[in-house]
């Protein structure tokens, strides 16, 4: 793999192998075939399982014992200041909707982030994905890398599509797309593509920066949903960004895309 700064690239390692253990929590309460795994109702209004709090306390605990002046902020533990010029953010469980389903399309989200200047910029991250053998990671300067279900790791790369009329683009949720005020944008856009699908959450993000799909829309984000996927989806070649076309880490919506189609979305958010 081409190599980068090595302090990233040390984190990213680790990160790695967080991951891998937030695996073993994750799968030891995920019921297949949805049966449905106990969950509470958060003041958002969105679920949390156990084992989303567990993955990411064992993940912090696992920082702090490596990376000890880091910063850490996570969806479920909140956030720990740190004194080096480094933060970890954590979304354990991305997708817990489907999680409590027994749907394996959710994904645990490590990203790091480097303070330059008085800016924190997202500068590595992992989309894993533990019910489905597969994962995506990528350090910025570093290229993005995919673990394949076969045990291959392969260089990422977005798709080459060049319009929407050759695309498959995927939203998180079709029903709140067809809500004001999105359902003008969402009802030009299905005119527009090839395919439209809801593959929700990082999973459509990993799509597109795999080469599967050319788009994925989400509804506002929080900067554990986007910190990890920004470089992933970058360095595959790709495009993340607000509906507005500016950079984003949250909380507003956000667009990934091969980069070929990003303008045609965004004009079509626009218009």
């Amino acid at each position: 793999m081409p190599n980068t700064d090595p302090e990233i690239n040390s984190r990213l390692d680790f990160a790695r192998r967080a991951a891998e253990g937030a695996r073993s929590v994750i799968m030891r309460h995920f019921a297949a075939g949805g049966a449905g795994v106990r969950f509470q109702t958060k003041p958002d209004g969105s679920p949390v399982t156990v084992a989303d709090v567990g993955a990411e306390e064992l993940v912090r605990d696992l920082i702090g014992r490596e990376w000890s002046d880091d910063g850490v902020i996570g969806e479920e533990c909140g956030q720990t200041d740190g004194s080096s010029e480094y933060r970890w953010v954590i979304d354990p469980i991305d997708g817990t909707k489907s999680y409590i389903h027994g749907v394996p399309l959710f994904g645990t989200l490590i990203g790091v982030q480097r303070r330059e200047g008085s800016v924190w910029v997202s500068v590595a991250g992992i989309a894993a994905f533990p019910a489905l053998n597969e994962s995506v990671w990528a350090a910025r300067g570093g290229g993005a890398w995919h673990l394949g279900p076969d045990g291959e790791v392969r260089r990422a790369g977005v798709s080459r599509a060049t319009a929407l009329a050759d695309s498959t683009v995927s939203v998180t949720s079709p029903r709140g797309m067809l809500e004001e005020p999105n359902k003008a944008f969402y009802l030009r856009l299905n005119s527009r593509v090839k395919l439209s699908r809801g593959w929700s959450d990082c999973y459509g993000t990993m799509l597109v920066a795999t080469g599967r799909i050319e788009a994925m829309i989400d509804p506002p984000m929080k900067l554990w949903d986007v910190c990890a996927l920004e470089p992933i989806v970058i360095e595959a070649g790709g495009k993340l960004t607000g509906w507005d076309g500016m950079p984003t880490e949250g909380p507003t919506g956000a667009v990934a895309s091969n980069g070929l189609v990003h303008d045609e979305i965004i004009s079509l958010i626009r218009s």
